[in-house]
Formats: C-alpha cells, sequence, structure tokens
C-alpha cells in the first residue's frame, strides 16, 4: 500500500501542473520582502517565525525556521518556495519532489538589497522592488563620531543564581556589525568568525567595551530585565558609566526590509 507521504507528494506534483499555487517563504526576512514588494496575498504558507506584517499570522504554518515541515510544505502545493542558505538540506529534499525553490542570501546588508531585488524578480514585481531598494538606501544614516565608541553588541545571553553566565555576541562581520559601523560605533571584537562568539563574564570584562547594546528581538521585553545582569557585573566601564542598552523589537535581528528602525535604534543608544 503507497504511504500517505507518499501519496501526498504524488498529488501534489500532478496538481502543481494543473493550477499552480504560488509561495511558501522558509524565512522571516523573505515573507516581509514579499509583504513590502506588495505580495503578501501571494504567500501560501509562512514559518512559526514569520510574525510580520499582521496578516501573515493567519496564514498556514510550515514548521520551524530551520525545521520545515515537507509533508506541509507539499500540501500546500507552492509554485515557488523561498528559502535561506541555512536550508541547504531542506531545499534539496524539496528539489527532489519537484519543486522550484530559490535560495536567497541574507548575511550583510548588500545581500538584503540584493534579495529585494532577486524576490522582485522572482515575482515579477522588479520596478517594485528597486523602488523598496531605493527608499532603504535614502534611510540610511552614517554617524562618523569624533571620539570612537568601542562597542560590545549582545543577541543573548546566558545567565544563572550568580547573574550573567555568557554572551552572545556579533563578530565584525554580516549586517548587525555593518549597522552599528553606522551608527557611529566600533565592534570591540576583532575577529570576524563565527559570526556570533559566546563570550565568558571574564572575556567581556577583558574587553570592557565602552557602549553595550542588547538586541531583544521582542516588542514588549521588560528593559530593566534584560539590563539588571549586566549591571551586576562589577568592574565593567559600560556599567560604571550607564551605557547599557536594550533595543528591544521584534525585526531587531531579521536582515529584512526594516533594518532602518534596527540602524536608527542603535543610534539612539549610542548618541542619546
Amino acid at each position: 500500500m503507497m504511504s500517505a507521504m507518499k501519496t501526498l507528494m504524488l498529488f501534489g506534483l500532478l496538481v502543481r501542473h494543473t493550477h499552480a499555487q504560488d509561495v511558501v517563504s522558509l524565512a522571516p526576512n523573505l515573507t516581509e520582502i514579499c509583504c513590502a514588494l506588495g505580495a503578501c496575498d501571494r504567500l501560501a504558507g509562512v514559518t512559526d517565525y514569520c510574525t510580520y506584517p499582521e496578516q501573515v499570522k493567519s496564514l498556514p504554518h510550515v514548521g520551524g525556521y530551520l525545521d520545515p515541515n515537507i509533508e506541509i510544505i507539499v500540501s500546500l502545493n507552492p509554485r515557488i518556495i523561498l528559502a535561506v542558505p541555512e536550508h541547504q538540506q531542506i531545499t534539496k529534499r524539496l528539489q527532489g519532489l519537484g519543486f522550484r525553490v530559490e535560495t536567497i542570501q541574507n548575511f550583510t546588508v548588500a545581500d538584503i538589497h540584493d534579495s529585494i531585488m532577486r524576490v522582485g524578480e522572482i515575482l515579477g514585481l522588479e520596478q517594485a522592488a528597486a523602488q523598496l531598494s531605493a527608499s532603504l538606501k535614502q534611510q540610511q544614516t552614517w554617524v562618523s563620531p569624533k571620539v570612537p565608541l568601542r562597542c560590545l553588541v549582545s543577541i543573548g545571553k546566558e545567565t544563572n543564581s550568580d547573574g550573567l553566565r555568557s554572551v552572545f555576541a556579533v563578530a565584525r562581520a554580516g549586517f548587525l556589525n555593518e549597522l552599528l559601523e553606522m551608527a557611529g560605533g566600533t565592534n570591540v571584537l576583532v575577529q570576524s568568525t563565527p559570526y556570533f562568539t559566546q563570550l565568558s563574564q571574564e572575556a567581556i570584562l577583558g574587553l570592557d567595551p565602552d557602549v553595550i547594546i542588547e538586541l531583544v528581538p521582542e516588542d514588549t521585553a521588560d528593559r530593566d530585565l534584560v539590563l539588571a545582569p549586566w549591571y551586576a557585573m562589577n568592574g565593567l566601564r559600560a556599567a560604571r558609566e550607564k551605557r547599557i542598552y536594550a533595543v528591544v523589537n521584534a525585526s531587531v535581528l531579521t536582515p529584512g526590509p526594516r533594518y532602518p528602525q534596527t540602524l536608527e535604534l542603535m543610534r539612539r543608544a549610542l548618541w542619546p
């Protein structure tokens, strides 16, 4: 007896040739790009982490960011699947089933603009993509400080009963580091890989940055709770001088069309 999974795949392949559905997005930034180009109504499914704009929350979910559900994707029968490099294995499986999968880079600011243009090309929305990219570039502002600020940018931390245990810091590569530089900061880390480096409390004290920015991808996080472990670290310059900031916004870690918001929030933190 043919398995339910195989039946579902064959059904999807047959239907796709007769009345193709549209797009499944496997990453929040790609979902946001589609919607920013006016193509929200072409999305057949998104991941559990795709929460912006509001209307995508009601779309069928295809699972997590790194572990999307093949059966659900097949059942949606998309004409195009948008993926990122982290989806290499799932991409091979979907291509093996006959699906068109477009892999789009999402690491640097330049990648963000390239991804907008690429999605625009895939969806036949080249003019809208060009307009969006130009608008975002106009929102990019550079701060040239007279005194460089040595900054540590954290995207998360581990704590225990004694306080802060370690943090995951942005290395000197990628769009978050580029936004830091645009905002007028200099990354206290000198290495470019790994892109996110785990630092112990001792390592942070040794680096002793002038400013610490923690990026919190939520809209309702309590800043005081976020900052408390940092200020409990004795001997930290940024704590003594009260230069530790929580940048609380759902889009701060997403390499998509809302990156100018993150840039502006970083600039305000560095130059209040």
